[in-house]
């Protein structure tokens, strides 16, 4: 095995042992920085830790070690995680992208339309001669611009919502 066999010496337990007690003592250092933020996070909030603690193991997470220069998170997952304000910028791109691009038919309730079909919908013996539309349904609801719920002429509801660009 790992031993040496002209002193009975097992260094593979010795190493994992160890590595067990490096790994032992940095879990202690976590540990006690979280502690100490929590604390300090807490002075004036005394019980609120179960809110508090998310958001301090996430800071402990963005904060660049002095030992590596690098953050846990981004050592962890490969990229650095978005602070709630570039993530917010972030979501306004793609709600400015999206409006840009998405071309509003303005159905109203009761109008009937005829929704795509979709790949996972498509009966897959009729082949390319199959039909492209079905329905007809009827807008029952307007969810969110350009995203509408429907029924069919029975009045029974469609299980999910619809894009316009589906309809």
């Amino acid at each position: 095995m790992g031993g040496d066999h002209a002193t009975g010496h097992d260094h593979d337990k010795e190493d994992k042992g160890l590595h067990f007690q490096l790994h032992s003592l940095q879990t202690e250092a976590i540990n006690k920085i979280i502690k100490h933020t929590l604390k300090d996070k807490l002075e004036e909030k005394k019980g609120d830790w179960p809110e508090e603690m998310p958001m301090v193991i996430w800071s402990y997470n963005i904060t660049p070690r002095s030992t590596t220069g690098e953050t846990p998170f981004l050592l962890t997952y490969g990229y650095e995680d978005m602070v709630p304000v570039e993530l917010a910028a972030y979501q306004q791109r793609i709600v400015r992208y999206f409006n840009k691009k998405v071309k509003s038919v303005p159905f109203k309730v009761g109008d009937l339309v005829l929704p795509k079909v979709m790949p996972n919908t498509k009966i897959a013996q009729h082949g390319v001669l199959g039909a492209n539309w079905e329905g007809p349904y009827k807008i029952k609801a307007i969810l969110w611009k350009g995203t509408y719920r429907l029924e069919d002429l029975d009045g029974k509801l469609v299980p999910r919502a619809w894009n316009v660009e589906h309809l």
